[in-house]
C-alpha cells in the first residue's frame, strides 16, 4: 500500500494554524483579546505560504478574529476583518475557504447593521441568499442569513417580510437531522411568535411557543447545547406574555414556574434574562388572582437572585414588592 506524504512545508503551516486555533479558542473566552493576538500572529506568519492547507487555516483564523472583534462590541474592527477576508478568498475554489468567505459575508452583514447601515445589511444577505450554493455545507449559513435578514427587516418595520423569512427557514429545517441547528428552528419559531403577539393574535403565537417546548423542552440532557436551552427559556417566558395578554393567569403562573424550577440556578446571561422577566409575569398573575402575598414573595426572590445581574427586572420587583406591601398594610 502507498503512503501519500504531507509535504514539510505543509506540516509546518498545519503546525501553525492548529497551534494558533488550539491557543486562541481556549483564551476567547476569558481573554479575547489575547484571542485576537495569537489569531494575528499566526494570520501573518501563514500569509507567507504558498498551500491550500495554509490558507484554509489562515481564512478560519480571520473569520474568528472578526467574530472576536464583534464580541468586544468594536464592529468597525470586525468589518475590516470579514472585508479582508473576502477581498482575499472570494475568488477561491476550495469548498471549505468558499465556506469561510460566506460566514465572513454573514458576519459583515450584522457589523453594517450594528453600525446602523441597515440598508447595506439587507442588499448583502439578499445577495447571499441568491448565490449560496444548495450543498448541505452551506445550509447553516443559508438559514443564518435568511434570520439575519428577517431581524434587519424588523428594525425597519417589515414584519410581514420577517415573518415570510421565519417560514422559509422553518421549511429549509424541518427535515433537517443535525442537531446543531434545532437552535434556530427554535428561533424561527419564537421570532414569529412574538411578531404574532405584538400584532395581537395571542393563540397563533402561544401555538407556535407550543412547537418549540414540545418538541424540546423534555428531549433536553447534558449533551443539550446552551443555544438550546436559550430558546427553550424563551420560549417559555414569551408564551407566558401571550398567556396574559389573554387573561389566563394560572397558566402564567405554571408556566413561569417550570421556567424558575429549571432556569432558576443556570448561569447564562441570556437565561437569566428570560427568567428575570417570566418571574415578574408571574407576580403580576399572582396579583391579578389576588395573591398578594405570593406576589410579593415572586418579586422578593426575584430582587434575591438578579439585583446584580438583572437589574431591570429586579428594580421593577423591588418597586411591585414596595407597591404591594403598602397595599397590604392599607387593607
Amino acid at each position: 500500500m502507498r503512503h501519500y506524504k504531507v509535504p514539510i512545508g505543509d506540516i509546518l503551516w498545519v503546525a501553525i494554524g492548529w497551534g494558533a486555533f488550539t491557543l486562541s479558542d481556549g483564551l476567547k473566552g476569558r481573554f479575547p483579546r489575547r484571542s485576537i493576538q495569537a489569531c494575528g500572529a499566526a494570520t501573518r506568519r501563514l500569509a507567507r505560504a504558498k498551500s491550500i492547507r495554509a490558507d484554509r487555516w489562515r481564512v478560519h483564523l480571520l473569520v474568528t478574529e472578526g467574530r472576536l472583534w464583534e464580541q468586544l462590541g468594536d464592529q468597525q474592527r470586525s468589518l475590516q476583518t470579514n472585508d479582508e477576508v473576502i477581498l482575499s478568498y472570494e475568488s477561491s475554489n476550495d469548498s471549505y475557504i468558499r465556506q469561510q468567505v460566506a460566514w465572513a459575508k454573514v458576519n459583515k452583514s450584522v457589523d453594517l447593521a450594528a453600525l446602523g447601515r441597515v440598508n447595506e445589511a439587507i442588499e448583502l444577505e439578499r445577495t447571499l441568499t441568491l448565490t449560496l450554493p444548495s450543498d448541505p455545507p452551506f445550509l447553516p449559513i443559508r438559514v443564518r442569513t435568511l434570520m439575519n435578514l428577517a431581524v434587519d427587516l424588523s428594525s425597519l418595520g417589515r414584519h410581514e417580510e420577517e415573518k415570510s423569512l421565519y417560514d422559509r427557514v422553518q421549511a429549509l429545517l424541518s427535515a433537517n437531522a443535525d442537531p446543531s441547528l434545532d437552535d434556530t428552528l427554535a428561533w424561527a419559531s419564537i421570532n414569529k411568535g412574538i411578531q404574532l403577539v405584538d400584532q395581537h393574535d395571542y393563540e397563533a403565537g402561544v401555538e407556535l411557543f407550543d412547537v418549540v417546548i414540545r418538541r424540546w423542552w423534555t428531549s433536553v440532557s447534558v449533551d443539550t447545547p446552551m443555544s438550546l436551552h436559550e430558546a427553550l427559556a424563551a420560549a417559555g417566558r414569551n408564551r407566558c406574555r401571550a398567556l396574559t395578554f389573554l387573561k389566563r393567569y394560572d397558566e402564567v403562573i405554571r408556566d413561569a414556574d417550570r421556567i424558575v424550577d429549571r432556569y432558576l440556578r443556570t448561569h447564562n446571561q441570556r437565561i437569566d434574562d428570560e427568567v428575570a422577566w417570566a418571574a415578574l409575569l408571574k407576580a403580576h398573575a399572582q396579583e391579578k388572582l389576588g395573591r398578594v402575598a405570593d406576589a410579593r414573595a415572586t418579586c422578593d426572590l426575584l430582587v434575591t437572585r438578579y439585583e446584580k445581574s438583572q437589574r431591570t427586572q429586579s428594580a421593577l420587583a423591588e418597586a411591585n414588592s414596595r407597591r404591594l406591601a403598602s397595599f397590604s398594610n392599607k387593607a
